[in-house]
């Protein structure tokens, strides 16, 4: 099995830059309503994207609205096994089917009461004799390719798609050792955020900007010796953790790195985590044995941790268990993950406004032996500016807002980006001009 980062090439440059010359992406990408019609005509209508988890829909007759752009799609777990995809709209007069998310036995509308099977087969049609030609069963809704990996539901609204397999290229064997399948969501919060929807995936898409944005991490991220690649459609990451950047000259014993490692965790956990802030909390006074690492202690709790909710790490290299391993999923999710978590997020244009977007950000992890989590709650943030992200987030939605501030900026000819670092990105804008062209 391939895992190398080094394995993959990047494609052929085009406008976005060839490896050997500064990139200049065009900044109307990020801020024109001409491009964002261009994204909901091109785009988004042709790839596979993240929908769901399947433990959003667990049971049979359990439905989520998945609103893209313009068109809302209906995802349904239509039999214990299926799910299925629709677009969410009566045949008879255009009127939304479902909205939110939810449970039923049927596809009822509200207008006229037509009905529909959870297969999207016709049930009812009132009063069907005064529609000539139109008889219960023979009008379907019209369906949408579903495909899943990792737990996630994928759909893709090109009737002619590739099937996601071949989407996701090498990604299902480089990541099948994080099993994404067996963990589930901790936490989903979405809010309106003022920044194009390709700001933060940006942003996720390179360390680059952790000495800037993120310096409370210089002493346990290696910063300067991330690994970039691009795989197949997408692009991947590996950042190791426990060792503090060679930016601070070595200035740092290995105690200063474990204080800053458990400061960061304290700080990630938001309201809602007071239990795992707090196993962070009790570890206020530990140190770093004599001839071990800050790396060492942290790998040796983490083993800790999940054996205790029922994971054996035993033969899992300690990369896996405590290094981040970044992944693109073109267009539009980036993940982060080491063996028992996962950090997701998930951006989409909001309407034909190219200035916000709504974002997602969910976490993942094993749930203890026995633990029954049920069907996930999303929360909906109304004031992302005023909810607790914890600080890294919170340093990264105030720059995001910055950025898009900067974009109309008349004195800005461009994006800039770098040769290695920033490649993710790059790699990313060579994809949009495939389906939206320059």
């Amino acid at each position: 099995m391939t895992t190398q980062l080094e394995s993959f090439r990047t494609v052929a440059p085009t406008s976005a830059g060839s490896p050997d010359t500064p990139a200049l992406v065009p900044v109307y990408r990020y801020i024109s309503r001409d491009y964002v019609s261009k994204e909901r005509e091109s785009l988004w209508p042709a790839v596979w994207q993240v929908t769901c988890r399947e433990e959003d829909i667990p049971e049979p007759g359990d439905y989520i609205e998945y609103l893209i752009g313009d068109q809302s799609i209906l995802i349904v777990r239509s039999a214990a096994d299926r799910i299925q995809a629709f677009h969410n709209v009566c045949l008879h007069r255009g009127t939304r089917l479902k909205s939110g998310c939810g449970s039923a036995t049927e596809l009822r509308c509200m207008f006229h009461a037509w009905c529909w099977n959870l297969d999207g087969t016709n049930k009812e049609i009132i009063d069907h004799h005064d529609f000539p030609g139109l008889k219960p069963g023979n009008l379907s809704l019209s369906e949408v390719k579903v495909g899943r990996w990792g737990g996630f539901v994928f759909i893709n609204m090109n009737p002619d798609a590739e099937p996601l397999k071949d989407y996701l290229g090498p990604v299902p064997e480089l990541f099948e050792r994080f099993r994404l399948d067996g963990m589930r969501v901790q936490s989903h919060r979405r809010a309106m955020i003022a920044a194009n929807w390709k700001v933060p995936i940006d942003n996720f898409n390179e360390s680059y900007h952790v000495v800037g944005l993120h310096p409370q991490q210089l002493p346990f991220i290696d910063d300067t010796n991330v690994k970039y690649a691009t795989a197949g459609m997408h692009s991947i990451e590996h950042c190791r953790s426990g060792i503090a950047s060679a930016r601070l000259n070595g200035n740092l014993d290995e105690d200063m790195v474990l204080d800053a490692m458990l400061d960061a965790r304290r700080s990630t956990y938001h309201q809602g985590d007071e239990e795992k802030r707090a196993q962070f909390l009790a570890l206020n006074a530990l140190a770093v044995p004599q001839g071990r690492t800050a790396r060492d202690v942290v790998i040796d709790l983490k083993r800790a941790r999940l054996k205790a909710a029922g994971q054996d790490t035993s033969g899992r290299p300690d990369s896996d268990l405590i290094d981040g391993h970044g992944l693109h999923l073109f267009p539009n999710v980036v993940m982060f993950m080491s063996y028992g978590e996962a950090f997701i997020v998930r951006t989409r244009p909001n309407g034909g406004d190219p200035d916000s977007c709504i974002a997602e950000i969910i976490n993942l992890d094993f749930p203890a032996a026995g633990e029954n989590r049920g069907r996930p709650t999303i929360t909906h943030v109304p004031d992302a500016d005023k909810h607790d992200w914890g600080l890294v987030i919170e340093q990264d939605l105030k720059c995001f807002k910055e950025v898009q501030i900067g974009l109309h900026s008349r004195g800005f000819p461009g994006i800039r980006l770098a040769k290695y670092q920033e490649l993710r990105i790059r790699h990313m804008h060579r994809n949009l001009e495939r389906y939206v062209g320059s």
